[in-house]
C-alpha cells in the first residue's frame, strides 16, 4: 500500500544570477522566507535578502563566498536540511 505523498521542498540554484530558488514539490504553494534558514558549516545563521516571486521564494546569495552551506526548511510536518554548494 502506498503512503500518501508528503509535500517536499525543491531547491535549485542559478550560479550566474547567484540566486537560490525554493518551492514545494506540488508546485501549488510556496515555502515562506521565515521558514527558511541558511547556515554555514559552523552552524552560523546567515542573513540573505529574500523575496517571493512566481510561486517560489528567491534567496539572493551574491554576497556569499564559494563553499558549502545548509538550507534548513521548516514546516508543520517535518524539517528538512538541504546541502548547497556555491561556486
Amino acid at each position: 500500500m502506498r503512503s500518501p505523498e508528503v509535500n517536499q521542498p525543491i531547491v535549485f540554484a542559478d550560479q550566474k544570477l547567484k540566486k537560490i530558488f525554493v518551492m514545494n514539490s506540488d508546485r501549488t504553494g510556496t515555502v515562506l522566507p521565515e521558514n527558511l534558514q541558511l547556515t554555514d558549516k559552523q552552524g552560523n545563521i546567515l542573513e540573505v535578502p529574500s523575496n517571493m516571486s512566481s510561486g517560489m521564494t528567491v534567496l539572493d546569495v551574491k554576497g556569499m563566498k564559494a563553499g558549502g552551506y545548509f538550507l534548513n526548511v521548516h514546516s508543520d510536518v517535518s524539517d528538512k536540511t538541504i546541502r548547497i554548494v556555491l561556486f
